[in-house]
């Protein structure tokens, strides 16, 4: 397209955010070996990091949320 700009999303947020939705849907599926105040502890630690750096994405318009969001 003439007059388009080509821009590419750099850093680790993809494979950050990868790695933490594994292990939120491991804690989830393997629940019943684990305390259950440990695991219902880890998932919210879980959403509430995902939040707070969605949430950051949204705010700054230099982060691409695409890599947050998949």
């Amino acid at each position: 397209m003439p007059g388009s700009v080509a821009a590419y999303g750099l850093g680790a947020s993809g494979g950050v955010f990868g790695l933490l939705g594994g292990y939120y849907v491991y804690l989830k599926r393997n629940s019943k070996y684990f305390d259950k105040r440990g695991v219902e502890a880890g998932l919210k630690s879980m959403r509430a990091t995902v939040g707070i750096n969605v949430a950051n994405g949204l705010l700054n318009s230099k982060i691409d949320n695409y890599a947050h969001l998949g």
